[in-house]
């Protein structure tokens, strides 16, 4: 989770998808 997170840090559109899908 936290891994996918960090890619999703690159962008912060794809951060806010990162959370829910680390979830």
């Amino acid at each position: 989770a936290m891994v996918k997170h960090a890619v999703g840090h690159q962008n912060q559109k794809e951060e806010l998808i990162a959370l829910p899908e680390c979830l």
